[in-house]
């Protein structure tokens, strides 16, 4: 913004020309007063720096452009502008159109923006986990592996690749090595305590693991999985009584398919009868 103002204040300041100077003062505000609401100029706000928001300051780039080319134009007394000018805007849509298929879907989209930006974190999540849930493990390891790399204060990166990596039985150990630095970075995220347990469960450190899930239901008691894989850690270990109690939860839920496991929990909490 400074530095357009810095180009048309010049123009803009010339005593001939009344009617071209009003339009390049109405082309530069078409520009300016519109990013400036978006831009944090005026105000401070959270709008992140989307193409979107240059739909309308581009409309008056473009008659900028217009403007100060037929002034070029016609102080090189350039016969017949409109040529070189359509020329010009020919090639600009060429190349306008020819991105056009990175619209095309959300992979292509976040595919495309990595190629011009490498480093943006949010196209490698969006892929990493694209790619996790389609079961192309060592694509999604690969790009998380990128984004902890790159952004090692990112939570969200450490949790996917620790996901990511008990994928498929995939690493235990490096799972939770993954997931003990989100936990650092994001304490009071459910999801995160319920993946480190399930890395833990997966080692044996079945103590851990249930500490994991308990921490999980207190920060979220609405997560199934933690309290799904709390009762089977509950069962394991013989608590079949408090073990009972999570599964009647989860059955009250709608999970009709852990009745069984419910009612056999039930059946080996109950007292076995003296003499028998």
């Amino acid at each position: 913004s400074a530095l357009l103002a810095l180009l048309v204040a010049p123009l803009a300041r010339s005593r001939r020309d009344g009617p071209g100077r009003a339009r390049l003062a109405l082309f530069a505000a078409m520009v300016l007063v519109p990013y400036a609401i978006v831009g944090n100029v005026l105000v401070l706000n959270s709008a992140g720096f989307a193409v979107r928001l240059l739909y309308y300051p581009a409309a008056g780039v473009a008659l900028l452009a217009a403007e100060l080319a037929g002034r070029l134009a016609r102080s090189l007394r350039v016969p017949r502008p409109g040529l070189p000018a359509l020329g010009l805007a020919l090639l600009l849509a060429r190349a306008v159109f020819g991105d056009v298929s990175m619209w095309t879907s959300d992979e292509a989209l976040h595919r495309r923006a990595l190629e011009v930006a490498p480093g943006a974190l949010r196209s490698r999540l969006f892929l990493a986990e694209r790619y996790l849930a389609e079961g192309r493990l060592a694509e999604s390891r690969a790009l998380y592996e990128a984004a902890v790399r790159d952004a090692p204060y990112d939570g969200a990166s450490w949790t996917g690749l620790g996901i990511a990596s008990l994928a498929g039985g995939g690493s235990p150990d490096r799972a939770e090595a993954a997931l003990e630095r989100a936990r650092t970075l994001l304490p009071h995220e459910a999801e995160v305590h319920y993946w480190l347990g399930a890395a833990r469960a997966r080692t044996g450190r079945l103590d851990e693991a249930e500490r994991s899930m308990r921490k999980a239901l207190v920060l979220f008691p609405g997560l199934i999985d933690a309290r799904e894989l709390l009762a089977e850690l509950l069962a394991r270990d013989g608590r079949y009584g408090e073990a009972a109690e999570h599964f009647a939860v989860l059955v009250d839920l709608g999970r009709e398919d852990l009745r069984p496991k419910l009612l056999e929990a039930r059946r080996l909490a109950q007292p076995v009868p003296p003499g028998r």
